[in-house]
């Protein structure tokens, strides 16, 4: 027994400890703390702070040490089995964090705290239901509990259940105005959802509480590049990379920026750095974002092994299919975010709808939404189920994938559009294909093939590919040869366009457009006087910095007229309209190339030394016309000037590419299909033979 001086004295050095604790100033109070101890070894309060202590200063297991012998002195204080499973929680010992948890929980059953935290742990364990179970009785408990709103809303948010994400993220906000992740998530959320606007006044609120937050600034960026504000865009960008020279991908979103607004001030010298940092492994641009800019298979190689290693890494698969099981029918899954009025679909639907229904099984896993076009009821019609996989967490997606038995999985969109790669990564089928709507390898070791051609893939370039190359016999892309013209496109003056000159167009999006290409068009309208080009207007500021780039290189800027975005249909008609469709490097029109050839329009290319950039070429090459396949931009000069100059050599392309269309085997849908089926049986059988992948010829 103390005496009562000594008990005094033990009491007052406990007060002063806590209040140098609360002041933060810790190796004080640790010093007190253990003064206490020395005076009375049986402590626990001294012990358990001691722990505390410990946590915050990041030695976890001094802390687990410390915070037990607590426990073993008075093993009735709840809140000594809520640090204890704190510090555990930081060492990643989950198990037996939840384990203290719930011991707090029992000698304490209105506990808040413990259910939060208990929440925390099952949710690091990936249990997303049972932890929302634990942070929906801790509101209930208190309310007016933000960091649960906060750490529930995080929860939600993987679960994909953006709506009661972002009413957790508001209510966190509400009962705690200072907590600036709260902002940043709730922007984050408000951005998936597509409320855009609100989004970006939630980044900035959470920029003006935390200066130089470089995450609130690239998420904002973001926003503004899909509301086409790139301006503003590329300011948020550039004040990501000098908060952090090495934020992850951000030159890559602020090249991308810049070549969506075609704003070219320094872009040279900011691919240069790009391509060097790729080529020495560091995360310096997205996949997507850096096809538009190098020519340099090899920098394209490393760039997507580092994002796919850094944003969907390989994971723990899915049991697969079991060896030497011959199936009546193979159930290939197509995953797509666009399944509806957009490109990719456009040219997959002819092959959906010629899929033999007597070999396959089709399922479509939509990862968008429907948006009622008439392409989307001819893809329901086509497929023997579609199923939204928008609103289901990967983990839910990949077990109900798996639970169809779906044999060969298709991602058609890789990194473009509303991905969803990290599905892919938990392999919920035993193949897995890289198709139509990435042109490039994936980087991953997650898909086994990838779905090409000898042009766009030479064999001597396989090594540069993560996936085994399926060889398609003309072109790797497939076409609906039941699309509809509208036979009647107008007239010139109905689209701006004067009556007597030679219409040069291209309808590539905006950001496949470079300097070195606009040179060379500029080129071809000073020598090709009577011409115009034709471009597809994207949004006033690109519109704008071609027209100043034009004067720049001494053309008349009202030389460059720009086309409305219009359906589909009236989009093919106005093609009747152009004489000469102009293609871009080092990423080529695809879709669009299309689009052209099936309108009836010729175009020139510029094969290139990556997949994006010969995709043209082999479009055309399934069109019986490589004479418009340029090697060189100087030869591609001369090609375009030459057939300008050659009305009767032009005119005959164009009769060779109108007189029957759908006998070409780019438009030939059915033989295409058939083809691609083989494709499919063949990896098949190769799999269920117990081999691995390996490059197939068709």
């Amino acid at each position: 027994m103390f005496s009562e001086s000594n008990n005094i004295r033990i009491k007052n050095l406990i007060q002063n400890a806590m209040s140098l604790h609360s002041l933060g100033r810790l190796n004080e109070a640790r010093q007190v703390y253990n003064e206490v101890i020395l005076l009375d070894p049986l402590n626990d309060e001294a012990h358990h702070l001691l722990g505390v202590i410990a946590a915050q200063l990041g030695n976890y297991e001094l802390s687990v040490e410390k915070i037990s012998a607590a426990i073993n002195l008075n093993p009735k204080i709840a809140s000594y089995y809520t640090n204890l499973g704190n510090a555990l929680f930081a060492m990643e010992s989950y198990e037996r964090a939840i384990l203290n948890y719930d011991l707090a929980i029992k000698l304490k059953a209105n506990y808040p705290e413990a259910y939060s935290n208990r929440g925390n742990a099952l949710k690091a364990m990936n249990q997303l239901e049972d932890a929302m179970q634990s942070y929906n009785k801790a509101i209930t408990l208190n309310p007016q509990y933000a960091d649960a709103y906060y750490n529930r809303g995080i929860t939600l948010y993987e679960m994909m259940k953006l709506s009661e994400c972002i009413e957790s993220f508001m209510n966190a906000i509400r009962f705690d105005t200072h907590n600036v992740e709260a902002y940043y998530n709730l922007a984050v959320a408000q951005h998936q959802n597509g409320d855009y606007e609100s989004s970006i006044r939630n980044y900035s609120k959470a920029i003006s509480k935390r200066e130089n937050y470089a995450q609130a600034y690239c998420g904002r960026g973001s926003v503004y590049r899909i509301l086409k504000r790139f301006p503003e865009s590329i300011d948020d960008f550039k004040r990501v990379i000098k908060i952090d020279p090495n934020y992850e991908f951000a030159k890559g979103y602020l090249l991308h920026a810049k070549a969506l607004s075609c704003d070219w001030n320094g872009i040279f010298e900011l691919i240069s750095e790009i391509n060097s940092s790729v080529l020495n492994g560091e995360k310096a641009a997205d996949p997507f974002s850096w096809q538009a800019a190098t020519n340099s298979i090899v920098s394209l190689f490393n760039c997507a092994k580092i994002y796919a290693s850094c944003k969907h890494p390989s994971s723990k698969p899915f049991s697969n299919l079991p060896l030497g099981i011959q199936k009546n029918k193979i159930r290939i899954g197509y995953v797509s975010g666009e399944f509806g009025d957009q490109a990719t679909s456009h040219l997959l639907i002819g092959v959906l709808e010629h899929h033999n229904k007597e070999r396959f099984e089709i399922f479509c896993f939509d990862n968008g939404y429907n948006d009622n076009s008439d392409l989307r009821t001819r893809i329901e019609r086509s497929a023997d189920k579609i199923i939204s996989i928008s609103e289901v967490d990967d983990n839910n997606a990949s077990e109900l994938i798996h639970n169809e038995s779906i044999d060969i999985l298709v991602n058609l969109n890789g990194y473009f559009g509303r991905q969803r790669n990290n599905l892919f990564s938990k392999r919920p089928s035993a193949l897995q294909v890289n198709y139509l709507g990435f042109p490039g390898t994936m980087g991953a070791d997650y898909i086994d093939y990838i779905i090409a051609d000898k042009i766009v893939i030479p064999e001597e370039e396989q090594g540069f590919y993560t996936e085994k190359v399926i060889y398609m016999p003309y072109s790797y892309q497939p076409n609906d040869r039941d699309r509809i013209i509208d036979k009647d496109p107008g007239t010139r003056c109905n689209h701006g366009l004067p009556d007597n000159k030679f219409i040069f167009c291209c309808f590539n999006n905006s950001y496949k457009i470079t300097p070195n290409v606009f040179d060379i068009w500029m080129n071809i309208l000073s020598r090709v006087e009577n011409s115009i080009l034709w471009l597809l207007e994207d949004n006033p500021v690109t519109s704008s910095n071609l027209r100043n780039e034009a004067y720049i290189r001494n053309v008349d800027p009202n030389r460059l007229i720009f086309a409305p975005r219009v359906g589909n249909r009236d989009h093919l008609a106005r093609h009747m309209l152009a004489d000469l469709f102009l293609d871009t490097l080092p990423y080529n029109a695809h879709t669009t190339a299309s689009d052209a050839l099936w309108a009836g329009l010729p175009i020139i290319t510029c094969s290139g030394k990556t997949f994006p950039g010969r995709v043209a070429h082999s479009l055309l090459s399934a069109v019986n016309l490589t004479e418009l396949v340029a090697f060189d931009l100087i030869d591609y000069e001369q090609k375009a000037i030459e057939l300008a100059e050659n009305p009767d050599k032009l005119l005959d392309i164009k009769k060779r590419l109108n007189l029957d269309p759908s006998k070409l085997p780019l438009f030939d849908t059915k033989d295409y299909t058939s083809t691609l089926e083989k494709a499919f049986e063949k990896i098949y059988s190769n799999y269920i033979s117990g081999n691995l992948p390996q490059h197939i010829y068709l």
